[in-house]
């Protein structure tokens, strides 16, 4: 279900194992927003946007192929050499960085605190903020068996999900 963030019987879900382990008032916002696992729960919401938008800018672009690459790397060289030479120009590039300085789409869009905003901008910009995070993340870890997050911007929102390692669908 949070996997790929779909569950194509998440009502049934949610009563026959969910609802013990909720709060009256969450079964009920989930009874009201049961469609939110009907897609893609991740592509809902401001969050949602960001991850559309994400999609967006490497369609236009041309790097969606990179990233579908980077997210199947079998080593940390090939996926280090994929966001250098390919997805970090379009990332860090000054459009992007431009829309990372408005409070609002930090706020709405990632989830990102004013409070939060301000510590960033006080040890620097936006800029080395986003490069001194995302830098690291390609050379620490394989995305295609680490965390299902990077992931999200490389699959296509009607794709049937398959649960990692098994014949299962999400």
């Amino acid at each position: 279900m949070f996997g790929r963030g779909r569950h194509l019987d998440f009502l049934s879900l949610l009563d026959s194992k969910i609802s013990p382990y909720l709060s009256s008032s969450a079964y009920q916002f989930w009874r009201a927003n049961n469609d939110a696992f009907a897609s893609s729960f991740y592509m809902h919401g401001y969050s949602g946007l960001a991850l559309r938008l994400a999609k967006f800018i490497f369609k236009i672009a041309r790097v969606t192929n990179d990233v579908k690459k980077m997210c199947d790397s079998d080593t940390l060289e090939e996926q280090v050499r994929i966001w250098r030479e390919k997805l970090r120009p379009v990332l860090l590039n000054p459009a992007v960085v431009a829309l990372l300085k408005s409070p609002m789409f930090c706020w709405n869009a990632l989830g990102v605190p004013l409070n939060q905003r301000r510590m960033i901008l006080e040890e620097g910009t936006f800029y080395d903020y986003v490069m001194n995070t995302l830098d690291p993340l390609a050379s620490t870890h394989l995305f295609k068996t680490g965390s299902y997050f990077y992931l999200l911007v490389s699959q296509p929102r009607s794709s049937v999900y398959w649960r990692h390692g098994t014949d299962q669908a999400l």
